[in-house]
């Protein structure tokens, strides 16, 4: 997931230095004026970028909607991404009319893990369960990502929209279904099919992992502009519902 997630947080930062209010005439701005600060000053904070990032807690809330393919609740603790800092900038492009952000980034190799308990629903069918833990080692991740500055009342982002592809995947799941022999099935499985059960089911993930990845990038940018002090070695955030 998507991801990347930090460097989000961190342009939409920069757009409020970037940004100034009193400019009415958009049309004598330097249509890359933008672009290039927000990529310069993303290369100054790169040491700063929490790697690992730690997050203590997150609880997962899909509600029953007209249209929601996956319903339930679950929670997510002691999830561990590393990665992050080797990240590259292929695409970046943002529109002041909206304070629309649209960027590719690619990082060439990302380390997950993560403990979680899960009570789901999917197609109001197939019922998804269970307490255990999940390791994921990804290569080659490419995150396209489409999301809108606010700068109402601080800075956060709003109507993110991710889209990822994969060049490899391994996992490593226990404890789904409560049941370890066919943890171990589906891991096979899903390390021979990754990249193209990822390809195949875009709306999908989109649906599940933007609302997710938005509420913590808002978080890591609430944390990071309440300091001006150089983080840890092993950032820790805890994410409010």
């Amino acid at each position: 997931m998507r991801q990347f997630l930090i460097l989000i947080a961190l342009f939409a930062g920069v757009i409020t230095y970037s940004v100034n209010p009193q400019l009415d005439d958009y049309s004598s701005i330097d249509p890359y004026v933008f672009e290039d600060e927000i990529n310069s000053t993303i290369e100054g904070l790169r040491p700063d970028i929490p790697d690992p990032l730690v997050v203590e807690l997150y609880e997962i809330d899909l509600p029953e909607t007209e249209d929601a393919i996956i319903t339930g609740n679950g929670t997510i603790t002691n999830l561990n991404l590393a990665g992050l800092q080797s990240f590259q900038v292929t695409y970046l492009n943002f529109a002041i009319v909206g304070m629309r952000l649209n960027l590719t980034l690619d990082l060439p190799q990302i380390d997950f893990f993560t403990d979680y308990s899960l009570n789901l629903l999917v197609g109001n069918t197939v019922p998804v369960f269970g307490d255990g833990n999940l390791t994921i080692h990804i290569e080659d991740l490419e995150i396209q990502a489409t999301a809108q500055a606010n700068l109402t009342g601080g800075i956060s982002v709003q109507n993110l929209e991710l889209q990822i592809t994969i060049g490899n995947a391994t996992f490593d799941l226990h404890g789904l279904f409560n049941d370890e022999e066919l943890s171990d099935l589906i891991s096979s499985i899903l390390n021979d099919l990754a990249v193209n059960l990822i390809d195949e089911n875009q709306e999908l993930i989109t649906q599940i992992i933007s609302p997710i990845a938005e509420s913590l990038i808002n978080s890591i940018l609430a944390t990071l502009l309440a300091t001006t002090t150089v983080p840890p070695d092993v950032t820790t955030t805890a994410i409010p519902t």
